[in-house]
């Protein structure tokens, strides 16, 4: 956004944004990382009745944006977790939401760039 607003026909175009290589993980790892980060005996079961085959990887190719804007994900997919959930646990506990987004993006801005 603020390179668009001082070149915007120089970026006005489709990005991709995604995690690094590293922190792209199979959605059975993705569930438990989320239930151990909700705290309690959160629990899942794999369904094991046959599905449509679908694509055994997807990723977001954010290549463009890390050449080009010099871009790179600040939060790990663990902290991301962490974040959503604590975001969805103070919802579920009528806690003040825009109080918590506030202060998360306080957090994401004091880890600088990259």
């Amino acid at each position: 956004a603020e390179r668009s607003s001082t070149a915007p026909t120089a970026f006005a175009e489709a990005w991709n944004f995604g995690p690094d290589l590293a922190d792209c993980k199979p959605v059975a790892w993705v569930v438990d990382r989320i239930a151990r980060a909700w705290g309690t005996d959160l629990g899942w079961t794999r369904d094991q009745r046959p599905l449509e085959r679908e694509a055994q990887l997807l990723l977001l190719d954010a290549a463009k944006a890390r050449a080009r804007l010099d871009w790179r994900p600040r939060l790990t997919l663990d902290r991301a977790i962490e974040w959503t959930v604590e975001w969805y646990q103070a919802h579920r506990d009528d806690r003040d939401v825009g109080a918590l987004a506030r202060a998360q993006i306080a957090r994401y801005e004091a880890l600088g760039h990259g």
